[in-house]
């Protein structure tokens, strides 16, 4: 079981803060018994009477502490006598660790994937500005994009930007993206097949790609592209009865060299291109890797927030959108600094509407040290999915990737989605055991633990307590 990180000694203060309004229904949602939240005084209207900043909104409250404008702190929510009360327990100056500052900074602004999509939508933010959800047709490449484009990973896109150097992730979203901008420019994105299409255009692109790194000397992006191009009309075939797949053809077979550089693939390729890429057009690539930047869900965010101006309704669920991306930011870097998975949040598709997803993938260290892993001598990948599904309840998925064997181990909480998974279980042994590798795949009733958005199970915070409650 994991230690809380916040000492439960008795509060020393005899006083709190009551609020003196009605809350909206999402503040009233975040501020839970025993929750830690962040706030500021913002005015003093007199009689005890103050204005407070919590998570983005302005709220009246009853003061029995001695505060003044511009007082930060923290507080542990609790009830008194059927009312919502905020014992404070600290403020903000003072932290000597830089990490436990900027974690102290954060506190309270925690939501998780499908609260900050709600958060936007309800706020008026356009569909394009929105984060993105994941469709699982497009398979393992997408879920990567997205990971990598949903905002978390931002700050370290912009450090290779202005060093103009190259990142791990830099081939697969390249390729990502310039797979798209060919379905947009032929008007096929979105459609029903557009994923099927979408995985054929990336296969193609990594295979022809693959081909052009075997030449010798330097490749001109301009050179490149056409290759591409007659790579893409091979493998789509001279006859082709889909339309989607003959209309793409068709715009394919249309562009010459002057329409491939104002197509904008140029960029792309000189990023896929790397070491291979003629000195003379090395500029490409930086154009390419702005872009990259520049389709960043943190990126976006702050682009419309800074250059579009837009009303204070959907400013202000920006900016507790952000604050929310960047408190897990620095959970990540808690996690990161005692070796514990990272985590990541993301949508999947429910219905009409989407569920939050998490990604938990461990140091490569740990799952060296797996005991498959060391049972066989070998190094393996590993990484855990979970899903909170409102129909069939939560779901969590443990995969071990060895050489030649994929370990796979559902967690379900219902016996009726057990009986369902059973039911499904040849189909999806095939779905998993596509990529060739020998499948083990077990189910196993339990309840999968929730993701933890308020750090209370960070190891960090256990030795460097969030508040302290101990007087």
């Amino acid at each position: 079981m994991a230690m809380d990180p916040i000492s439960m000694s008795p509060l020393p203060l005899t006083g709190g803060i009551r609020p003196a309004q009605a809350l909206q229904s999402d503040l009233a949602g975040m501020l839970r018994e025993g929750r830690i939240v962040a706030g500021e005084v913002l005015d003093l209207l007199g009689g005890g009477t103050i204005v407070l900043g919590l998570a983005g909104q302005r709220v009246q409250a009853e003061s029995h502490v001695d505060l003044a404008p511009g007082d930060r702190f923290l507080a542990r929510v609790e009830h008194s006598d059927g009312q919502l009360v905020l014992q404070i327990a600290s403020t903000l100056e003072g932290a000597d660790d830089p990490l436990l500052a900027a974690l102290r900074s954060l506190a309270g602004s925690e939501l998780d994937a499908r609260g900050v999509f709600e958060l936007l939508r309800d706020a008026g933010t356009p569909q394009a500005s929105l984060p993105q959800i994941f469709q699982p047709e497009e398979g393992g490449a997408g879920l990567a994009a997205l990971v990598r484009q949903g905002g978390l990973f931002q700050e370290s896109s912009v450090r290779l930007v202005v060093s103009d150097q190259a990142g791990p992730w830099e081939r697969g979203l390249a390729i990502d993206a310039l797979a798209r901008r060919i379905l947009e420019d032929a008007g096929l994105q979105g459609g029903k097949d557009s994923s099927a299409l979408l995985t054929l255009v990336r296969d193609t692109l990594a295979h022809t790609l693959a081909e052009l790194a075997t030449a010798p000397g330097g490749t001109r992006a301009l050179e490149a592209a056409l290759g591409v191009r007659a790579g893409l009309v091979q493998a789509l075939g001279p006859h082709v009865l889909d339309p989607d797949r003959a209309l793409l053809r068709s715009v394919l077979l249309s562009l010459d060299a002057p329409a491939l550089e104002h197509a904008g693939w140029l960029p792309w390729l000189a990023s896929l291109l790397g070491e291979k890429l003629d000195h003379g057009e090395r500029a490409l690539r930086r154009r390419a890797l702005v872009q990259l930047l520049q389709q960043d869900f943190k990126s976006r965010l702050l682009a419309r927030l800074q250059q579009e101006q837009p009303a204070e309704p959907e400013r202000e669920a920006g900016d507790r959108a952000l604050r929310a991306i960047e408190a897990e930011q620095l959970r990540n870097l808690a996690r990161a600094k005692l070796g514990e998975p990272i985590h990541v949040g993301f949508l999947v598709p429910e219905g009409r509407s989407a569920a939050n997803a998490h990604l938990l993938v461990p140091p490569r260290r740990e799952t060296e040290d797996s005991e498959e892993g060391a049972a066989s001598g070998e190094p393996g990948e590993r990484l855990t999915v979970g899903v909170e599904f409102s129909r069939l309840g939560p779901l969590s998925a443990e995969f071990l990737m060895l050489h030649d064997r994929l370990h796979v181990r559902l967690g379900v909480a219902r016996p009726e989605t057990i009986t369902l998974l059973h039911g499904e279980l040849e189909a999806l042994g095939e779905a998993l055991g596509a990529g060739g590798r020998e499948l083990r795949l077990s189910i196993a009733a339990q309840r999968p633990e929730k993701a933890d958005l308020a750090g209370a199970d960070l190891a960090y915070l256990r030795d460097h307590h969030l508040m302290d409650l101990s007087g």
